[in-house]
């Protein structure tokens, strides 16, 4: 007979199968590819400091806990009821199952922001097997991924549990009790753990990322969401916050152009981005700007084009990544370089910025600089009509230069803004008002008495630049250059009882024109709903002749057919990184939004009109918020990189 003080295997085997859940918790952080894992994050391959370096391996740890705690707790039971076989059977059966899923899910998320539920989910749509890369290309690793796991779990189990049982066996009944329910207050602790700590971390960003990115997120509901009185309002308000925190990590962890995107090259037409500062809607019209409107004509012009933004480094930012504004920190964070810049140096072209608006501007300069292009040209000496004659002849001088690579040149004027500056001999729409400076001037003390001295000092800066960026158009060969012409973004005149830009989203803001010129490029108007991130697909369908996919381009080829868009989603990420200003277009409601860009948080501003006035009827029947929704997390799946069509 065993003696009085011999442990009963029970006991033992129950601390041992604790001690193994923890050991593989330690060890799958050890066994996951933390560089791909921390890039997910928005951290890109820096190192993480402070306290940080503890977020992903207690997450991670914590998360494997709770995936093993299923097979802990049965094989716990089996084995105090004397059944050890089955108990070691079923913890690494269970145990193996969970930890194998969850590092499929870490490798799904690692290679392209996506729960493997959310992959299996794609995967299960008409057509979405191939999207998501076939079946077999998560089968066969979520296999050998169990497999692995299950022996792992196994052997971890069979060694703890053998150790425990010697090590306990001069054990007191006590001892042993405390020890079994220590150890899986221990598990429990290490499951719960990063819960605990989460608000005791500086940078809750990371936080939120990370618990955004686990397969669980185990802290209780925050109080993020608003509550209205309408019960409609209130749901929208939940669902949205929910479609948001879901897309979160995806938005912010912004990558480089793979490696493995190119653009096949049939033509070499040298491509020209002239981008004029505040171009309002209206203004390239025969009335204001006649000898480019009249160009416009020979090409493809698009008559409700949006900036995607409401701010000069948002818009420039749209036309030259092709991705939404609202990832606009989450990119440079990451270092990473223009796509339009990557993808044309690979297919062959120089690159040039010509302009003389000021380098440093609102972290412009960590995308527009000597470094990011080839030739640099910068020229800011005089006033500012100056800056952009000097940016257009060296623009042509670069374009008609003999030349072993074609050209991809941008060019950036500023005339335009406010204070609207023009040669006097443009002098042409009177009164003006004189004494409106930029720097000192408020423009919101403007008031309706300067609405028509303030328009006719913008319609003189048109003039202006039509004759200046006409003549250089003249002396291209139009068979060798594409000329895409645009705005960063409007300007209100007044439309809307204000002056300027950034403050919303009014049309007259939001709205700019755009047209494209030159050889293979169809004459046409097309009045569906464009975008500055549409720019990049169409001039590289122009370089390859056809369609080309761009896996992370968040805008459409326009010169291939397909439906008009009736959602768009307009965003600017806020100077202090914490916040983004953004408008959901939804048919015909217009909806306003604050989302975080530290923490995964919707805040809704109300609904407004095209003047970005908020409108007083706000309530809406529960099918209009279902679409409101479903349009919100379309467009979040765009702007976080899958690709529109």
């Amino acid at each position: 007979m065993p003696s009085r003080d011999a442990p009963e295997p029970g006991t033992a085997d129950v601390v041992g199968y604790a001690m193994a859940t923890v050991l593989y918790a330690v060890g799958s952080y050890l066994l996951i590819d933390r560089r791909a894992f921390a890039s997910l994050l928005g951290v890109g391959g820096a190192a993480l400091g402070g306290d940080e370096r503890w977020l992903v391996p207690l997450g991670i740890m914590g998360n494997t806990l709770v995936f093993l705690l299923p097979a802990l707790v049965v094989a716990s039971a089996l084995s105090l009821a004397g059944r050890r076989r089955a108990a070691l059977a079923f913890f690494a059966g269970l145990g193996g199952l969970g930890a194998g899923i969850l590092s499929v899910d870490l490798r799904a998320y690692a290679d392209f922001g996506r729960h493997l539920t959310e992959v299996l989910r794609f995967a299960s749509l008409e057509g979405g097997g191939r999207a998501a890369g076939g079946i077999g290309q998560w089968l066969w690793p979520s296999l050998e991924h169990v497999a692995l796991s299950t022996v792992v779990v196994a052997l971890a189990a069979y060694v703890c549990r053998y150790a425990l049982a010697r090590l306990m066996r001069r054990a007191s009944r006590s001892f042993r009790g405390a020890l079994g329910v220590l150890s899986l207050t221990g598990v429990l602790a290490g499951a719960g753990g990063p819960v605990l700590l989460a608000g005791g971390y500086e940078h809750s960003v990371l936080v939120e990322r990370l618990f955004a990115a686990l397969p669980l997120d185990l802290r209780p509901t925050r109080s993020h969401v608003q509550h209205f009185t309408d019960p409609v309002l209130d749901r929208l308000s939940v669902s949205l916050s929910r479609s948001y925190k879901r897309e979160f990590p995806r938005l912010l962890a912004q990558h480089p152009v793979r490696s493995t995107t190119h653009i096949p090259v049939a033509h070499r037409p040298n491509l020209i981005v002239i981008v004029l500062e505040s171009l309002r809607g209206d203004a390239l019209s025969h009335t204001w700007m006649p000898r480019l409107d009249a160009w416009a004509d020979r090409g493809l012009r698009l008559t409700d084009h949006y900036a995607g933004s409401n701010y000069s480094e948002a818009g420039l930012f749209a036309l030259l990544y092709g991705r939404s504004p609202l990832v606009y920190h989450a990119a440079l964070d990451n270092k990473v370089k223009p796509d339009a810049l990557v993808l044309l140096e690979r297919a062959g072209y120089d690159t040039a910025y010509f302009s003389g608006h000021p380098v440093v501007w609102m972290r412009r300069e960590e995308f527009l600089n000597r470094h990011t292009f080839d030739s640099f040209v910068h020229y800011d000496k005089g006033p500012w009509i100056d800056w952009d004659r000097h940016a257009m002849s060296s623009l042509v001088k670069a374009a008609n230069a003999h030349r072993k690579r074609p050209l991809f040149g941008v060019v950036f004027l500023i005339s335009s803004h406010f204070e609207y500056r023009y040669p006097e001999k443009y002098a042409r729409h009177l009164p003006v008002i004189n004494n409106v400076h930029f720097s000192v001037t408020h423009m919101s003390s403007l008031g309706a008495a300067a609405r028509a001295p303030l328009t006719n000092r913008y319609h003189n800066s048109l003039a202006f630049l039509d004759d200046l960026v006409a003549d250089a158009i003249d002396k291209l060969d139009t068979d060798k250059n594409v000329v895409v012409l645009t705005g960063d973004h409007g300007e209100s005149l007044f439309d809307d009882g204000r002056y300027g830009h950034g403050y919303s989203f009014a049309d007259v803001i939001a709205k700019t024109p755009m047209a494209i010129v030159g050889p293979d490029v169809p004459r046409r108007r097309n009045s569906d709903p464009s975008l500055h991130v549409d720019v990049l697909p169409t001039l590289a369908h122009l370089v390859a002749g056809q369609h080309v996919e761009l896996p992370d381009a968040a805008g459409r080829d326009l010169l291939e057919p397909g439906p008009p868009r009736t959602s768009l989603l307009l965003a600017h990420a806020s100077f202090d990184h914490h916040t983004a200003d953004a408008l959901l277009v939804s048919g015909s409601d217009r909806l306003r939004l604050t989302l975080g860009l530290y923490k995964p948080t919707v805040t809704l501003r109300g609904f407004e009109n095209r003047f970005g006035h908020v409108l007083r009827d706000q309530s809406r029947s529960a099918a209009d918020a279902e679409h409101l929704v479903r349009d919100f997390s379309g467009q979040l799946l765009i702007a976080g990189g899958h690709p529109a069509h």
